[in-house]
């Protein structure tokens, strides 16, 4: 099996899994009657191993990139089955542990697509862990809904074995270093719209479920969002080269999108919100990423990537869920960094902005 096509499969096993699994935890927090804090907390541990992965392998070399795409699948089925007997007392512990040893698989193969061979690796890997948010939310729903959560991880645990046995083998290679760093100004966004993500994720789509939506109400919403960023992934492929900072200033004012549901939490303007993030991160996630990619070496373009993102994703379930709790009003403060980042700090910062074109 190629290299290319390697890539494809185990990614596209991996994101099945980690897609099922992940869409249940911030309902099970519901299910065991935690509030928005506790749900909010699980939604930041689930994220910021991310950062923590990337971190860690900011000097990896090919020998740990192939030990852990072949070993972290298998790693992570082991962990999945700790849901199986998990309690309410330990729920939490299990998202933790099976977050952190799932992070290392993105970590790896995102670090190893700047050194495989063929062409097109980038977007084939996109696409491939893209393609199962169209519907994995939909089966996941539907588990949950007419069979339990039980069953759901066991389809998680089936696709991370798969992925195992469908990973690439890197061969040898040199490390690239391109002496530079991206400039943080033109990566903030990604904070931004993770602090959105985290946000709907792990603190409305928990108030949908307290309000009486159905797991499948919440599935399909969940699909919408997946389906809209899948699609605008595959528009900006047509969308002719501009400078990287208009980029950065859409994704930044779109992922203040939450702001409307100051007027009501009806789903006639949460369905508005979660489209207009999901356009956000799909173009934060493609250009920013084009950005990075261009401006460093893959080890450290994937930690600047993955740790923004995580530390948003971090604060829009953890601090907005806990202000959430306190008062739904006050939890929408969070969305007004993007304001003070798109017309006080970049126009000051205007020469030091790169003039970069992705």
């Amino acid at each position: 099996m190629k290299d290319s096509t390697r890539i494809v499969s185990s990614s596209m096993a991996f994101s099945m899994a980690w897609l099922t699994i992940s869409f249940a935890f911030p309902l099970l927090g519901v299910r065991y009657s935690l509030n928005y804090t506790e749900i909010g907390i699980i939604g930041m541990v689930s994220n910021l191993s991310f950062g923590i992965a990337s971190a860690s392998y900011l000097k990896a070399g090919s020998s740990v990139i192939r030990i852990s795409l072949r070993m972290i699948p298998f790693l992570s089925a082991m962990a999945t089955l700790l849901f199986l007997f998990s309690t309410k007392s330990t729920f939490a512990y299990v998202i933790g542990i099976v977050s952190i040893v799932q992070a290392f698989f993105w970590i790896s193969m995102e670090i190893y697509l700047g050194y495989a061979s063929g062409t097109g690796n980038a977007e084939k890997y996109t696409a491939s862990w893209g393609f199962p948010m169209a519907f994995a939310p939909i089966l996941a729903g539907a588990m949950i809904q007419y069979l339990g959560f039980r069953p759901l991880f066991i389809v998680g645990i089936v696709f991370f074995a798969l992925a195992g046995f469908l990973a690439p083998n890197p061969k040898e290679y040199l490390a690239k270093d391109h002496g530079e760093k991206p400039s943080v100004i033109m990566i903030l966004p990604l904070v931004f719209s993770g602090i959105a993500i985290g946000f709907f994720f792990y603190v409305i789509v928990p108030y949908l479920k307290l309000h009486g939506y159905s797991y499948v109400d919440i599935a399909v919403i969940e699909t919408l969002f997946a389906g809209i960023q899948a699609l605008v992934f595959f528009l900006l492929n047509f969308v002719r080269r501009i400078r990287v900072t208009i980029y950065a200033l859409i994704t930044a004012i779109m992922s203040a999108s939450p702001l409307i549901l100051l007027v009501s939490l009806s789903i006639y303007l949460i369905i508005p919100f979660v489209i207009v993030i999901a356009v956000a991160s799909a173009i934060g996630f493609s250009k920013i990423l084009s950005y990075i990619s261009a401006t460093t070496s893959p080890n450290t373009g994937v930690f600047y990537y993955e740790t923004f993102y995580a530390i948003g994703f971090a604060i829009g379930s953890s601090v907005g869920g806990s202000l959430f709790e306190l008062n739904h009003s006050i939890s929408y403060l969070i969305f007004i960094m993007p304001f003070v980042y798109s017309f006080i700090l970049v126009p000051r910062m205007k020469h030091k902005v790169p003039d970069l074109a992705c």
